[in-house]
């Protein structure tokens, strides 16, 4: 029986260092987008869409997703996965790869305020 309490604290220091581990990390994850607004520039974005554009079509017939319409914080965190390389796509990880986070956040901002073709 001692065995078992012990366990069971054991475990729920566990769990609870896990939740506090992911709290840290989604917190600074929202921190980070929420200063990159201060930095993005929409017209910026606008001028860098063109390579962008190029594969993500308004309205997607390919397969590529369009991206327009598509939330803020969502974008920079898919831009960011790209360019570290914790999402698998060669052409994304070169061109994400490039960019650095006020391009990314501009580019965001851009994609972000367009209204998706219905």
């Amino acid at each position: 029986v001692i065995m078992d309490i012990y366990l069971l604290i054991a475990n729920l220091r566990f769990n609870t260092l896990i939740i506090f581990l992911c709290t840290i990390i989604f917190c600074s994850k929202v921190v980070y987008s929420e200063s990159l607004i201060n930095i993005a520039d929409e017209e910026y974005g606008a001028y860098l869409a063109g390579e962008c554009l190029t594969c993500h079509q308004s309205k997607s017939v390919t397969g590529i997703p369009s991206i327009v319409g598509k939330d803020f914080n969502s974008l920079i965190l898919m831009l960011n996965a790209y360019k570290n390389k914790d999402l698998d796509s060669k052409v994304m990880q070169l061109v994400a790869g490039k960019l650095n986070d006020e391009q990314i956040a501009s580019l965001a901002l851009y994609f972000s305020n367009l209204s998706p073709i219905k």
